[in-house]
């Protein structure tokens, strides 16, 4: 690597390079792998830097080992189980083993990435991040720890002990997430759950539909196609329903703070706030390094912790008015959470397939892509082309100095993976019922950019994110409403703080219950003494 082409990406990475010295140093990248590695390279290195100096220490990874199969002595088949206790090999976020001529900082950073550690992918030719970070436990059958995960049961039955010291017990045929060290998802079958001490608590989530223990033990089953049964055997559950408001919102209405969870933003050098496409603010980005708001905290340690946590289901929603070229090698983030295998993104990408991360397999140009790491299947994209083609737009149509309403959700009930425009459904793919996204950790989570390398070209605005899929009617309503010049929701004067689940009533011991399976709506309800 010649010093004169790093100084000249570092010169462009500052701002400081001619348009006709940087198409030229785009025209050689293209042609030359190793430069255009330094280049991705430098970038990840200084926002690296300045995502390790916002904590007071750099953090380490770790790396389980994987089981090769199901519940020991179980009739099950669990997508996902993880032996128990950490393996030795630490690992940093950043891989600066690439950089000769610019090391890093030894107090910062820690030993570097194996490129050994990395499936095969080899390092200079992505424009990611491939690393591991340990995956948050969830409980343990016949002493095996179990991670994030859903068993598929043909017949039969399986037990296990939650972390927060319930016994479960799941009778097929059905499907059962296990999300949380305190609850699981229930997509089919039946659940018994008894807490072991009274400090214990569980909870089994639906579409729409939450059963938290208030006491000893209950019952929660499939019956039929549109029914489910809640039996309360000892003490009292409560139930919830699902808040249907987004956990992250902003507006930039006179503000950089989420309204619902008072989330800040930092803005880099070349993002600011500009009239709003709706309301009275929006955020503008002028396609350089420093164009890039950045979310302060939210952040775990492991997969399965933050607040930027996603398990069943996820909605990414904003209005932009774009001025992304489409040209090969450009990327324009609209939001981006960087945790290497299991990233969250939405944005404009151009790469000729690298990384092969396409599902389904489309053909290279320019994509709107949304990507997820959904357990058993690994980090995929949902890649819609920009060919004008089947309903969907050309490039030229989402580039047209017009605003355009943009939702990419994900729905593990209905393992459905879609991208909507301006209020109708554009493209999808499927997935198994109950297929579970592995989601969360370290990284914070930016929008307009990622690592100083793919920042946007226009304008962002109403950006919101939810821990759901949301309905094709709502999407609807959203894009008219934006389309009228109104925000997604109408004003209220004192909104309270954000809860994703919502008390609706508690019932003591002797109450059977049945629910709508889609809404959570009651049906019917008895007592028996």
């Amino acid at each position: 690597m010649k010093k004169e082409d790093l100084l000249l990406i570092d010169a462009w990475r500052h701002g400081e390079i001619s348009d006709e010295d940087f198409k030229d140093l785009e025209a050689r990248m293209e042609k030359d792998p190793e430069l255009r590695s330094a280049f991705r390279s430098l970038s990840h290195l200084e926002d690296g830097l300045h995502v390790i100096s916002q904590r007071k220490s750099a953090f380490r990874l770790n790396f389980f080992s994987l089981l090769p199969g199901g519940l020991i002595g179980k009739a099950t088949a669990f997508r996902s189980l993880v032996a128990g206790g950490l393996a030795a090999s630490l690992v940093t976020l950043f891989t600066f083993w690439a950089l000769n001529d610019h090391p890093a900082d030894p107090e910062q950073v820690d030993t570097p990435v194996d490129p050994e550690q990395m499936d095969g992918h080899e390092l200079v030719s992505s424009r990611y991040l491939e690393f591991d970070s340990p995956l948050l436990p969830i409980g343990k059958s016949d002493d095996v720890l179990l991670t994030s995960s859903t068993l598929f049961l043909e017949k039969g039955g399986a037990s296990l002990e939650s972390v927060s010291g319930a016994k479960v017990m799941f009778e097929g045929p059905g499907t059962f997430g296990l999300n949380s060290p305190a609850g699981g998802v229930l997509y089919e079958g039946s659940i018994i759950a008894r807490m072991a001490t009274k400090e214990a608590t569980y909870s089994v989530e639906t579409a729409n539909l939450r059963i938290l223990d208030r006491g000893t033990e209950f019952a929660f089953r499939s019956k039929g196609e549109d029914e489910l049964e809640l039996e309360v055997l000892d003490g009292e559950v409560e139930v919830q329903t699902l808040n249907r408001m987004p956990k992250f919102f902003w507006n930039f209405d006179g503000t950089l703070r989420d309204p619902f969870n008072s989330v800040e933003l930092t803005l880099g050098a070349r993002a600011s706030t500009v009239k709003g496409l709706v309301g009275s603010g929006s955020l503008s980005f002028d396609n350089q390094p420093e164009s890039v708001a950045r979310v302060e905290g939210q952040t775990g340690k492991m997969v399965g912790t933050g607040e930027m946590s996603f398990s069943t289901g996820i909605s990414i929603e904003a209005l932009f008015v774009s001025k992304w070229s489409g040209k090969y090698l450009d990327y324009d983030q609209i939001f981006r959470k960087e945790d290497g295998k299991h990233r969250i993104l939405l944005g404009f990408q151009n790469d000729k397939d690298m990384g092969d991360y396409d599902t389904p397999e489309v053909s290279p140009g320019p994509v709107l892509s949304f990507g997820l790491h959904l357990d058993g299947f690994g980090y995929e994209e949902l890649d819609m082309p920009l060919d004008g083609k089947e309903g969907r737009p050309a490039l030229g149509e989402l580039t047209d100095g017009k605003i355009h309403h943009v939702v990419a959700c994900y729905d593990s009930f209905t393992g459905k993976k879609s991208i909507f425009l301006d209020g109708k459904p554009v493209f999808g793919h499927g997935y198994p019922v109950g297929t579970l996204i592995l989601s969360g950790g370290p990284s914070g989570a930016t929008i307009g950019n990622i690592l100083q390398a793919e920042p946007f070209n226009g304008v962002i605005d109403e950006l919101a994110i939810y821990p759901f899929a949301l309905r094709a009617g709502e999407i609807y309503l959203h894009a008219n409403r934006a389309r009228d010049g109104l925000p997604y929701f109408k004003a209220k004067a004192n909104r309270p703080a954000y809860a994703q689940w919502i008390p609706v009533k508690s019932y003591p011991m002797g109450w059977k219950l049945s629910f709508n399976r889609l809404t959570g709506r009651l049906l019917d309800s008895t007592f028996v003494r």
